[in-house]
């Protein structure tokens, strides 16, 4: 009905992760540890305003981002 996984979202949703994936990847460049990464993507992601696609930014930063979230209160 809601027609979640059209051709325009799914695209949508793969250019997030894909943009996760690069970001992971400059930090592994940078010599920060491949645990580490998703922490500190969760600020970028997560900092200032509800991002779009806030699922699965959630889902692909795991933990972190739940630890994130429990950390200011979220509910939800």
């Amino acid at each position: 009905m809601l027609n979640l996984n059209c051709e325009r979202l799914a695209r949508l949703r793969r250019e997030i992760v894909v943009n996760i994936e690069r970001n992971k990847k400059k930090l592994r460049q940078k010599n920060i540890a491949p645990q580490d990464a998703p922490a500190l993507l969760v600020k970028r992601y997560f900092g200032e305003k509800w991002p779009e696609f806030f699922t699965t930014i959630r889902c692909c930063l795991g933990q972190s981002a739940e630890d994130y979230l429990q950390s200011i209160n979220y509910q939800g």
